[in-house]
């Protein structure tokens, strides 16, 4: 295995739908070094333990009786269609509970999950500790460093919001890997442009 650096955060990413928790642990990665000394990047790497870090979220939310948010996060994984359709938060969690028996990761199935813009901040401050995370309304000057929510036009939700990204100083990371700019990214993925940002402090 390569030396775990920042682009371990978003390798899960490849396979799984979880870009919303991914590009929070890239803000994380950068703003705690005291993560990186606990291995950060090692353990985002692993599947157990970044569905460890989904269910804890869950279930933080539902012991905090956040039934909005909960809701918001079932209905936007069902507009993603398929196999979502039908998802349900409680048999999400089954699943994970399930996979800690699962010898290869090569056979724990799908666990993608998408994240409304209101759970990814409550999400950053919740469990990354940027307790300054918020969503820029268009008003604010663009800091150099940005959670941005791509849209396509074929997604119906939340401006179209199809997938999270990280963007620092210009550099723009997802999946593992690192683009050179929002347009080269928007353009060899085949987003449209960008529905939401997110400030990380």
């Amino acid at each position: 295995m390569a030396t775990a650096t920042i682009n371990s955060m978003g390798t899960l990413n490849e396979k799984w739908g979880i870009c919303g928790f991914t590009s929070a642990l890239y803000a994380l990665y950068e703003h705690s070094p005291r993560q990186k000394q606990k291995g950060l990047a090692p353990a985002a790497e692993t599947e157990t333990r970044m569905l460890a870090e989904i269910k804890t979220f869950l279930r933080m939310l539902q012991a905090d009786n956040r039934a909005d948010l909960l809701n918001k996060i079932e209905m936007f994984t069902r507009s993603f269609g398929g196999k979502w359709a039908a998802f349900e938060i409680d048999k999400y969690i089954e699943r994970i509970n399930a996979s800690v028996k699962v010898t290869n990761p090569a056979n724990l199935g799908d666990f993608s999950i998408a994240m409304p813009p209101e759970a990814l901040v409550d999400y950053l401050q919740r469990m990354c500790e940027l307790k300054l995370a918020k969503i820029l309304t268009g008003k604010e000057s663009d800091p150099k460093e940005l959670i941005l929510g791509l849209s396509k036009s074929s997604m119906k939700m939340y401006n179209g919001l199809a997938h999270w990204v990280y963007q620092s100083n210009g550099i723009v990371y997802s999946w593992g890997q690192q683009f050179v700019s929002l347009e080269n990214l928007c353009s060899s993925k085949g987003y449209d442009g960008v529905a939401w940002k997110i400030a990380i402090t």
